[in-house]
């Protein structure tokens, strides 16, 4: 027997409404950007602005800059080409040092203009950080909070006050720029962004080549947030299939990455530090960078005892200390890896930190300093967007959780703005005070000795160069034997002490240090130079003579060389000679009175 069951009608579910975090896409206005834009800058300039009146420092600027003849000749096509073609300071930079000579044009000898155009960078690598962002993620408050953080972190007080860093700003920016040409090209298929994108790219590693990590972030980024790919442990073979085609895709960008390695072992090549005997082993690397990158994420979360470059010493890297190194960083990868599916934010966060670090925390590693804060300039935007999108997710759980690439409005939970607010606010200040150390070179090292315990060798080195010039060389003297005795594996250390030594008379001194340095670079100008002086004060002259000749054949402009060479052919009675030599030194430095003197007595 068949029943008639009246059936209920169906109900309408009651709509719900969205978050109230998510809003239609589109419906942020362009003032909103703007302002978020101003903030970014007027925290920049908070915090960074002072130093237009700041001198540039003894770390590498006066090399790579204000020594540099290329670059304070000023912008021509003569020097541009030298930039295009040579190494600057053994850094293949073409980009950053063309900067420098546009700077030379715009400021002449100021230091402030020069700190003020790498401001400049700075302020625009953090907008277009805030940009990317923004279109990446869809998400306003997230993309604003790292932009903030990016801009302010105490971290960044090395990389925007020290001129010379410049080289670390320029390549992040056009890195941001290349992947905001890829989401273009990965949402609408364009292949005029696709192209743009690799430009960019080869402009960041004309910058410096710590881009070169870059294809695999675009990975990273096609996982989430541009779901184009999926990790999925079940399916490995699938995901591994479907990502073929993406990795395929990033050809182009892997070349471009195989030419930043030629280039940065093109620039290493300037002062032969690819030889084999100051290149470490591959286990020795191996725990070095794990250790390395945890003493990074310890100089993230502790912002105060920032120095200008750390000890290359490795006698305190131990297996128990290799071990727990290993341990933290498996533990926050493993965690990562665990919320993937729920929070991707942390692995793409965590990806962009690892990787972006990888060509320089230490697996290819050579006798420098052990690591270097300003390295950390474009690998932190990672640790900031998991900073920001793990507090994010705590007023809005289900945007955060569910991963999806929903727009978010401008205005963000009160909570969250309090919170991000208080921490920037907070970083700010530190960013700030830190800041202040690099008014000047005498300032920077006495802060790193402080800072150590009075154990940083090249703030010790730094004060010795200034000591010289103010003429106290007693403690000019005793900075530099600390500097040697601190890192005596550093020859650069032992070579400034022994021109000191030089300067004081103390010759036979001088030429007992020299001579280990001169067997081990005989082809490197300025050391066999320092040799020949101290042979000649010696009065061991035809020795002197023919390192001074040696000095010649390599550097045929080296002033110290052919006034020191003149010298010792007047005491073997060769004027003729001595008077050429003289006559060359004063077409290269015309006002050099102790070279008219000297060919004046001659004459």
């Amino acid at each position: 027997m068949k029943y008639n069951v009246a059936m209920p009608k169906k109900q309408k579910r009651p709509q719900q409404s969205p978050p109230k975090c998510a809003v239609e896409p589109g419906r942020e206005t362009n003032l909103n950007e703007v302002f978020a834009l101003l903030g970014v800058i007027i925290l920049g300039l908070a915090v960074f602005g002072r130093c237009a009146t700041y001198d540039y420092v003894l770390y590498d600027d006066p090399n790579i800059i204000f020594n540099n003849p290329h670059v304070m000749s000023g912008l021509s096509l003569k020097n541009i080409y030298w930039a295009l073609t040579n190494p600057n300071f053994g850094l293949y930079q073409p980009l950053p040092t063309i900067s420098f000579m546009i700077d030379r044009e715009l400021f002449g000898d100021w230091a402030g203009g020069f700190h003020l155009m790498t401001l400049l960078w700075h302020l625009l690598c953090a907008c277009a950080l805030f940009m990317t962002l923004k279109r990446l993620l869809n998400n306003f408050p997230v993309a604003l909070a790292v932009a903030l953080l990016f801009t302010a972190h105490p971290v960044q007080a090395m990389t925007v006050n020290w001129i010379a860093a410049r080289n670390e700003i320029m390549p992040a920016f056009f890195m941001l720029l290349s992947i905001e040409a890829y989401r273009r090209y990965a949402t609408k298929r364009g292949y005029g962004a696709y192209g743009a994108s690799l430009v960019f790219m080869l402009l960041a590693v004309m910058s410096k080549q710590g881009a070169i990590m870059l294809p695999a972030l675009l990975l990273l980024l096609d996982y989430w947030p541009l779901r184009r790919i999926e990790i999925n442990f079940f399916k490995i073979g699938g995901a591994a299939r479907a990502a073929l085609p993406l990795l395929l895709e990033k050809t182009p960008w892997f070349a471009l990455t195989g030419l930043g390695v030629f280039f940065a072992f093109f620039g290493k090549t300037q002062f032969n530090v690819l030889d084999r005997n100051t290149l470490m082993s591959p286990l020795d690397n191996m725990g070095f960078a794990l250790t390395a990158y945890v003493r990074y994420l310890f100089h993230l979360l502790y912002p105060f005892r920032y120095v200008t470059a750390y000890s290359p010493s490795t006698d305190w890297i131990t297996p128990p200390v290799v071990l727990g190194a290993a341990l933290v960083l498996t533990a926050i990868s493993g965690v990562a890896l665990l919320l993937h599916a729920r929070r991707p934010y942390l692995i793409v966060g965590w990806g962009w930190f690892v990787l972006s670090l990888l060509p320089v925390c230490g697996l290819v590693r050579f006798a420098s300093e052990s690591i270097a804060l300003r390295y950390l300039y474009a690998p932190a935007i990672g640790l900031y967007l998991m900073v920001a999108f793990l507090i994010y997710e705590i007023y809005c759980p289900n945007a955060a959780q569910s991963g999806k690439n929903d727009a978010v409005a401008a205005g963000a939970p009160d909570g969250y703005k309090k919170i991000i607010g208080s921490l920037v606010f907070i970083l700010a200040v530190l960013c700030f005070w830190q800041s202040g150390f690099w008014r000047d070179s005498e300032t920077l090292a006495w802060r790193a000795l402080a800072a150590t315990n009075d154990t940083n060798a090249i703030a010790h080195n730094h004060l010795g160069h200034i000591r010289v010039h103010q003429g106290r060389h007693q403690e000019a003297e005793k900075h530099m034997r600390a500097a040697m005795e601190l890192e005596p594996q550093i020859s650069i250390y032992t070579f400034n002490y022994a021109v000191l030594l030089l300067l004081l008379g103390r010759h036979q001194e001088s030429l007992d240090l020299l001579a280990p340095i001169v067997a081990k670079q005989p082809d490197n100008a300025q050391v066999i130079s320092q040799y020949g002086a101290a042979l000649a004060g010696l009065q061991r002259f035809e020795e002197a003579r023919k390192y001074l000749e040696r000095t010649l054949e390599i550097e045929p402009d080296n002033a110290s060389a052919l006034y020191n060479l003149a010298t010792v052919l007047i005491q073997q009675e060769k004027r003729q000679a001595a008077k050429k030599h003289l006559q060359t030194l004063l077409k290269l430095r015309p006002s050099n009175r102790q070279a008219k003197a000297l060919l004046d007595s001659i004459e």
